[in-house]
């Protein structure tokens, strides 16, 4: 069985990131329409899964009844002030990873069995460029951002389910350096570099989506 983990902020702040004064170029209702559409191809691309959405805004009754009903586990932390200072600080990279170790921290404390997590930005889905059999392994699976750069796209990623506890210290332990605003790329990659059986995907990976700064179209 995988895990499939959707971070999301649907309902944005309006404090600046440190590389742009835009979060979004969207507003909530078509983030929330486009992490739908994120849910509903995860279902379509990867069978055998549960799928965990983590949300850190607060959504109208609807909006939360209508997610909930979507995946198999919700969890909005918009409750946890620490955990909402760190996700709509300057920067985005402290709120990618805040959200990742909340909920690895969920799968571990109810001893959720399962091989592989992947991991999905909210509003970005899967395509038919997806194939399943290259995830199908033990292995870590990327892809890096650009073919002759590597660094790992965190958009889309696989890890056996053996290595979660170091991914939620390593993320624990960098809080510094992602108060500092590092980008969560070079982090993440650094992390990947430490294990030799990573496999990485050189052509398309399978996933659509748009950079909330500025819409930017990106398919990879």
């Amino acid at each position: 069985m995988n895990i499939v983990l959707i971070t999301s902020v649907i309902n944005i702040s309006n404090n600046p990131l440190s590389y742009s004064k835009t979060r979004s170029f969207c507003d909530s209702s078509n983030r929330f329409e486009d992490t739908l559409k994120t849910i509903n191809s995860v279902r379509k691309y990867i069978k055998n899964s549960l799928v965990l959405l983590i949300e850190c805004s607060d959504l109208s009754k609807y909006d939360e009844e209508v997610l909930h009903e979507s995946v198999d586990i919700f969890i909005n932390v918009y409750k946890e002030p620490s955990v909402v200072e760190k996700v709509n600080s300057n920067s985005k990279s402290l709120g990618e990873a805040t959200l990742t170790v909340k909920a690895i921290e969920y799968l571990l404390n109810n001893n959720i069995r399962f091989n592989n997590l992947f991991k999905i930005s909210g509003r970005y889905w899967l395509n038919d460029n997806f194939d399943y059999s290259k995830f199908d392994n033990n292995n870590i699976v990327v892809r890096y951002i650009h073919p002759y750069n590597p660094i790992v796209s965190t958009v889309l990623y696989k890890i056996p389910c053996d290595i979660i506890k170091e991914l939620c210290y390593f993320l624990i332990n960098s809080e510094d350096e992602l108060i500092n605003c590092i980008g969560y790329e070079m982090l993440f990659t650094s992390f990947i570099k430490t294990y030799n059986d990573c496999k990485i995907i050189k052509d398309k990976i399978g996933v659509n989506g748009y950079i909330s700064i500025d819409g930017c179209y990106i398919d990879i």
